[in-house]
């Protein structure tokens, strides 16, 4: 090999950088817009990171909590089933471009990992933290604003990981969420797991108080034993009816149906047998609801369960489809 030969290859040596054992070392992932680079942080809530490259983002996790309600985004509804509750995100998404930057639900791939290591990825929806308004808009130069999204999980037990990504290859944010998570509350929270992180499929409600279901809300204003004729008969033989006064709220974004068959309601006696409602009334007169509820309306409705007249009774309950049953205490009523 010729001196001149040498000396090139020496040269371009020199340009490479090396690390351990003579390899080529990965070139460093740039810090993006004065933030930290992404690959693969181990990430804090309340700091902010850059995440994507093509078109970088800022993304700060604020707030995550446990909860048994609906979250509405847009014209959405989300509601927990009995056997689910809800992981409710809160975070700030900030443009460090110096061009307007493109945002809605399809820019951030969201992804918490449950304690059976179960990859549940958050909703296709984004609403604007505070509001209802469901997020699709551009981002000025150096603009931050507060979203809200929310991914279903099992209803037992912590959520560990939570994962976010803006663009495949691009590196994620790993969040541990063990110890910054918002615990559930009574009358939700399981008294048998002390973390909070589990949630009750049979929430104890009390009477005078609003509860969520599904798209309503129920308060049970009185419970009581008639003799009366309703719904066109009398109560039969050894019978007598227990009649319960609930006030339903429509929380939903549209008008929603209501009709004898929206709520599942039953008694359950001092054996454990559940005994169904026998007819749905109007507050005041014969007929039962069959209509159309408006936003924030309240319509009042009586549920009239026949029971055995000296049949101890345990609880009365509530359920809007397959959302958590309310379960009203009656032993006081015997």
């Amino acid at each position: 090999m010729t001196t001149a030969s040498r000396l090139t290859l020496l040269s371009l040596a020199l340009l490479l950088p090396f690390g351990p054992a003579g390899c080529v070392a990965a070139a460093q992932t740039p810090v993006l817009q004065g933030t930290v680079p992404l690959a693969g942080v181990a990430a804090v809530p309340g700091k902010p990171y850059t995440i994507g490259r093509s078109a970088p983002l800022n993304f700060t996790l604020l707030k995550a909590e446990f909860s048994v309600s609906r979250v509405i985004i847009g014209t959405e509804v989300v509601t927990p089933q009995a056997d689910q509750k809800l992981l409710v995100l809160t975070f700030r998404v900030a443009n460090p471009q110096k061009k307007d930057a493109f945002f809605n639900a399809q820019s951030l791939t969201i992804t918490a990992v449950d304690a059976g290591n179960t990859n549940r990825p958050a909703l296709r929806s984004v609403g604007r933290a505070g509001t209802r308004e469901s997020a699709s808009l551009q981002l000025k130069p150096s603009q931050a604003l507060d979203f809200v999204t929310v991914i279903v999980v099992p209803a037992r037990g912590p959520v560990p990981k939570l994962i976010v990504e803006r663009e495949t290859g691009t590196g994620v944010l790993r969040y541990d969420l063990r110890q910054v998570t918002a615990r559930l509350t009574p009358p939700y929270a399981d008294p048998a797991d002390p973390s909070g992180a589990s949630a009750l499929s049979a929430v104890p409600a009390l009477p005078n108080r609003k509860y969520p279901l599904e798209r309503f809300d129920l308060t049970l204003e009185t419970v009581a034993f008639s003799d009366e004729v309703l719904d066109g008969r009398a109560p039969r033989s050894g019978y007598r009816y227990v009649v319960a006064t609930v006030l339903l709220n429509n929380m939903a974004p549209a008008d929603s149906y209501l009709g004898r068959n929206t709520l599942t309601a039953e008694i359950l006696d001092a054996d454990g047998e559940r005994l169904p409602a026998v007819t749905v009334l109007k507050a005041r007169s014969e007929g039962g609801p069959n209509l159309q509820v408006a936003p924030s309306a309240d319509y009042r409705a009586r549920y009239v369960f026949e029971v055995p007249s000296r049949s101890p009774l345990q609880a009365v309950t509530f359920q809007e489809g397959r959302a958590h049953t309310l379960h009203f205490d009656l032993s006081t009523l015997n």
